[in-house]
């Protein structure tokens, strides 16, 4: 289906002890069919030394990193390293989308502040940002050409090239996704709220995975699996940021390959009432998965970036909007700490709880 050959039952995971979801990960792996073959392996990713990861990693099994292979990204088997190439290089990755997006506005500079850029009188906004992947620093995002002239003064002078894309509006929606030959497994779905340009809330419900589901899919056929180089002959996970236009378009911002993102999969884990590790670790890939039907449940994951501020502080607008869209007012039930003070110099974070949205009842 997206034109890779038959699975081959191998599979390595990289796991980081500070993430929340690396017991799930590791749990579910070792449950599934996957493990019972000798070439499983597991492996600490900040503990291992790169003489043993570059032997792990140059077998092309199905690789799943529950922290940042950044690090890690030059020791990496040539079909994976292809694929992490194309997507952690910003300009190649929007050039070899770029058939599927005519109208995109895209440059590459080592001089952003210096780029003729057309405002489209005053509707459109630009992100300047260093030419690599997975990263916020250095990224700024312009309304105008004095503020893109400002920059001169907010970036440090280098030789680093930026990337000056054209900033895509919509609904922020990102997906983790798995694919094999056969099939195209959609195993999350959530609402990103970005404070800046940094990630500090999610929201995971078992309506939006059933109303956008499907728009995943058909981005991995028509654009993922047409222009970018997934990895032949495995099993691939990776994540997808993207936004919903309101011309109902729904556009790649950033691929995230082999990640299990984030606390996503905690969050999901619960919509969908079982460890969707599972789902991707499954001999069989299932592409029709989807939560129970009688599910109406609503996680979100708070993560609070600014100092003094608790996770509780950012529910109040979303609560507010919610109640506003179906007039059903919540309460927010805490279910998990995931991120402390102690956490702050390694995710820039300094409280980070799970809670469930539970709706009130009317009372007559």
């Amino acid at each position: 289906m997206v034109g890779m050959g038959s699975t081959r039952p191998k599979a390595i995971v990289l796991t980081w002890a500070p993430l929340p979801t690396t017991k799930l990960l590791t749990t579910a792996f070792l449950k599934s069919p996957l493990a019972a073959d000798d070439g499983h392996q597991i492996h600490e990713l900040n503990s291992t030394p790169d003489s043993s990861l570059k032997d792990i990693l140059s077998s092309d099994g199905m690789l799943i990193c529950a922290g940042s292979l950044a690090r890690v990204a030059h020791l990496l088997g040539p079909n994976q390293k292809r694929f992490f190439d194309a997507t952690e290089d910003s300009f190649l990755f929007r050039t070899l989308v770029g058939e599927s997006y005519p109208e995109y506005i895209c440059h590459k500079s080592s001089d952003p502040w210096a780029v003729k850029l057309d405002w489209g009188g005053g509707r459109r906004k630009y992100v300047i940002k260093p030419n690599v992947g997975y990263s916020s620093i250095d990224t700024f995002i312009v309304n105008n050409a004095e503020e893109q002239e400002e920059l001169r003064t907010l970036i440090t002078p280098s030789d680093r090239e930026f990337i000056i894309e054209e900033f895509i509006d919509g609904e922020f929606l990102c997906s983790d996704i798995v694919v094999d030959d056969k099939s195209i497994l959609v195993t999350s779905v959530y609402k990103r709220h970005d404070y800046g340009i940094k990630e500090t809330m999610q929201y995971h419900a078992s309506e939006l995975y059933r109303q956008h589901a499907q728009k995943f899919k058909t981005l991995v056929r028509e654009v993922i699996a047409q222009h970018l180089p997934l990895p032949p002959d495995v099993r691939v996970m990776f994540n997808v940021e993207a936004k919903l236009g309101d011309d109902s378009i729904l556009r790649i911002v950033e691929i995230n390959p082999f990640r299990a993102c984030g606390v996503a999969p905690l969050a999901t884990s619960l919509i969908f009432n079982k460890n969707v590790f599972e789902l991707a670790f499954a001999e069989k890939l299932d592409s029709e998965v989807s939560p129970p039907t009688n599910s109406d449940r609503e996680i979100v994951v708070c993560l609070a970036r600014k100092e003094g501020e608790k996770a509780t502080d950012l529910l109040p607008p979303l609560l507010n909007n919610l109640r506003e869209a179906d007039g059903v007012g919540r309460e927010a039930v805490e279910l998990q700490v995931i991120l402390e003070e102690k956490d702050k110099e390694v995710f820039e974070i300094h409280d980070g709880r799970i809670f469930e949205l539970v709706k009130k009842r009317n009372v007559l």
